[in-house]
Parts: structure tokens; sequence; C-alpha cells
């Protein structure tokens, strides 16, 4: 709630509550002749960066994932990068269909962008064009989104309070100061096992989603959800059980053997995801599986501009058509290409840009 005050209130005494920070333009829907209304499934893997990169950056071969998506009828888009390096912004605009606007490369990924997408985040703009055409909408994920709770605890509301304290005397004595004197205490150790709420929430909220995909619905759904997956930190093995952690894990000698850990686990569950997909079914389907934005750690990768937005991408169309669909499609594209393959809404598709957060 605190978090949600203080975004309020940035806008509020900055003058832009009524002046959004993603503006859409207004959309009527129409279905296609002698289609139904799609189920629509989204879900976000945190820093899942693509096969390509996974190859030039970290030499490990993603071809069996790839190769089992696209024998389920998936489309990869192979070269996709994500528009933002940030979670929030890139969330943000991937649901509102739309860029940021304001210019922001180059700019600090601070309390006041966080604020900015946290709020336009909370308000986007295809849940409520898809509620008012009768659907569904389910959250498993990290954020609220209108009136749409997110489950379970909100992992984001500590980061984005980290930078709020940030802006404070208090906060930066704590992060340059503290806690260095915190580990040189007798008998401090940083190993400890996997966060239980963090491995749990993972679980719980990629069953639910598998389930909802599994089941036949009367009225037409979007279920949203987001796993902490692959990102750091590394709680889990390849096998999705808890490891013990310490801030050894955050080395550079160290960061990318266990990313790449994350991802054997994290392409265990989006195999299951595919075959959950691809069960017969009346009512058509669109499955959309994406990486926020690629993979920005270890510290020897934070200059390369590429590798923080390489990511992954993979759409599911029931009617296997995905002409609409390219190569190098971007996220802030993704639900352009599903409004009008479906709604015929003709949407022109945005520039696919990247914009670079420090």
């Amino acid at each position: 709630m605190a978090i949600e005050i203080c975004t309020s209130l940035y806008y509020i005494f900055s003058g832009k509550n009524n002046d959004p920070a993603i503006k859409n333009p207004p959309l009527a829907l129409q279905l296609k002749p002698g289609t139904s209304q799609p189920d629509i499934f989204f879900i976000v893997f945190d820093e899942y960066t693509s096969s390509k990169a996974l190859k030039k950056y970290y030499r490990f071969d993603n071809t069996a994932l790839d190769s089992t998506l696209e024998n389920d009828g998936f489309f990869i888009s192979h070269d996709s990068k994500s528009n933002y390096n940030s979670t929030v912004i890139s969330m943000s605009s991937t649901l509102n269909l739309q860029y940021f606007n304001r210019p922001m490369e180059n700019t600090d990924n601070d309390a006041r962008v966080l604020m900015e997408g946290a709020l336009s985040l909370s308000r986007s703009y295809l849940p409520k064009l898809l509620e008012q055409q009768g659907y569904q909408i389910i959250n498993y994920g990290l954020f609220d989104i209108g009136s749409h709770k997110a489950s379970g605890p909100r992992p984001f509301l500590s980061y984005e309070a980290s930078a709020i304290s940030l802006e404070t005397l208090w906060g930066r004595i704590q992060r340059d100061i503290l806690w260095n004197l915190t580990i040189r205490l007798p008998g401090y150790s940083d190993k400890k096992l996997g966060d239980k709420d963090y491995i749990e929430r993972n679980q719980s909220n990629l069953r639910k989603f598998v389930t909802e995909l599994s089941i036949p619905s009367p009225i037409p759904r979007l279920v949203l959800c987001h796993l902490l997956l692959p990102r750091r930190p590394f709680e889990v093995d390849r096998n999705g059980n808890a490891r013990i952690t310490s801030m050894e894990d955050f080395k550079d000698g160290n960061h990318d053997s266990l990313y790449l850990e994350q991802v054997i686990y994290a392409n265990k569950l989006i195999d299951s995801i595919g075959k959950a997909a691809i069960k017969d079914r009346q009512r058509p389907l669109v499955v959309i599986i994406e990486g926020d934005h690629g993979n920005r750690y270890a510290a020897w990768g934070m200059n390369i501009r590429e590798k923080h937005f390489m990511n992954l991408n993979t759409y599911y169309f029931s009617d296997k058509d995905y002409s609409m669909l390219y190569d190098s499609i971007s996220p802030v594209n993704s639900f352009r290409v599903v409004l009008n393959k479906y709604f015929n809404t003709g949407l022109p598709l945005l520039k696919d840009s990247t914009i670079l957060l420090h």
C-alpha cells in the first residue's frame, strides 16, 4: 500500500495525475465473422534471454527447447529484443501496447521511473479493454493490475521501496556503510537455504497457470503469470530443488553457471506449458511466453547493450496462422498483433526499438 500511496502522490504533486505515462488510442473490437473470442494466456519468465544470446554469451545450446516448442506448433521470434531493460517498464509497455511518452534512453532506473512504471502497469490498457468485452481477467503475476491483485506477496514492492529509500540519507548509509559492518560481525554467515516463499510463489503461480490452461471455460479469459526465473537470486537447482545460496553466487565467475541452472529448470516449466497448450479445445487459444528483458549480468556483460535486451519470445495460435508475426517482433507489438488478428483493430505495428535504462 505504501508504494501505491507514494506513486499516486508523485503524480498528484507533479501535476501528472491526468497525464498518463502511456497514452492509448480508443479501440473498437470486432470479432471476425464465424470466430469466437480467444482465450489469451501470457506468461513472463523474468530475465530469460534468447536462445541466440545463450549460445553467443553462455555457450549454451538451447536447441532442445526450441525444437520442442516448434514441434508443438509454436512460433519463436528468434531475433526478438525487449523494448526496455527494466521489468516494470517492460511489462507496462507490453500490456499497454505502447512506448512511454517521454524519452528514457540512458536515464536512471530510479524511484521516479519505478513509480511511473508501477502506476502505468496498474492501469494497463489490454486488461481493461478485454474486460469490457466480457473477458475474465485472472492474475497470477507479481503486480496488481487494476482491481486484479497479484497472487500472493508482491516481491517487487521491496525493490521499489529500496529505490525510494535510496533517495534518502538513511537509505544511502544503509547501502554504503551498515552492510559492510554487518558482514564483519563474529559468527556472521550469508549462507542459507533457498528462500521458501520465493520458491513456492513460482511453483504456485506456474501450477495455477497450467491448470487454467488445461481446463475449458464458458467465458473468454485473459490469464497473466510472472515467474522470477531464471533471474538471480538463484534459489533452486536445475530440478527446482532449494539450494544453499550466498553472496558468492553474485561473483562473475559463478553467475553464468548458476543462471544456466535456472534456465534448465525454466525449460522444464516451459515444456509443461507447451504440452498443456496443444490440447484440443473449442475456443481459439493464444499463448505468449516471454522474457521481460535479457540477462544483464554478470558484471562483465553490463556494458554489452544487446545483452540487456535479447529475450525469449514465443507464440502459440491454435489455428497455427503466424502470418502477422515476424522474427524480430518485440513485446510492444505482441498484443497489437493479437488484437489485429482476432478483433480486426487495424493497429499499426510500432518500430521495434530498445531503450536502455541504467
